[in-house]
């Protein structure tokens, strides 16, 4: 938690990715929740050798041979975590964070862009803008889909509603083409499923 806490002040220049065992992304808490994590699964830890890759330049392996060594060394990766996970013993369960709870850190994230956007410059993002504005995407809708999927409070429902367009509208701006194209999507089919979520409780006219 130090070290993250440390490394959070330089968010642009920082490259963090907490592994994930056991435990899903929206369980996080304190600054870990800054960065994009990933539970330990072979489409997550593909996803991060990538990412790695990518930040190489001219020492970067071509796409065919990532892929092809990766294929090759995840099984004996994957044999060796289980068996290490299997002799760990196991400890008792923290209860799931509340609607609220999950709420107030969708909250926190919007008042850090709104502080963030008005100290960025007027000049273009550049590229680790973009991955930023991108990672914290992907973190606020798995917040979101989470409590959609839980809660069935109208008032809090209605509240997400309003500070995620909030959010996501904020890092739009932000997204690379290929964000934009990934992210677009999944944002309009999660803001559908809410409305209709509203919809049925008679929240808000839409």
């Amino acid at each position: 938690m130090f070290e993250a806490g440390a490394l959070s002040k330089s968010m642009d220049k920082s490259r963090v990715c907490p592994m994930l065992f056991g435990v899903e992304p929206t369980d996080l808490a304190g600054p870990l929740v800054q960065f994009q994590a990933a539970p330990f699964s072979k489409d997550e830890v593909r996803k991060v050798m990538k990412t790695i890759n990518s930040q190489l330049g001219d020492l970067a392996l071509a796409t065919n041979v990532l892929d092809s060594v990766f294929e090759k060394w995840w099984p004996d990766l994957d044999e060796k975590v289980i068996s290490i996970l299997n002799q760990v013993a196991p400890t008792s369960q923290k209860g799931l964070r509340t609607d609220r709870e999950l709420l107030e850190e969708v909250l926190k994230i919007s008042r850090t862009l709104a502080v963030r956007e008005r100290e960025q410059s007027r000049d273009r993002p550049d590229r680790s803008s973009a991955r930023l504005a991108g990672d914290i995407a992907e973190r606020q809708l798995e917040l979101m889909s989470e409590m959609l999927q839980r809660s069935h409070d109208a008032a809090l429902l209605g509240e997400l509603n309003d500070k995620g367009t909030q959010i996501m509208q904020i890092l739009f701006k932000n997204f690379s083409l290929e964000d934009e194209s990934r992210l677009g999507t999944r944002t309009r089919t999660f803001f559908d499923a809410l409305h209709t979520r509203l919809k049925e409780l008679d929240d808000i006219p839409f």
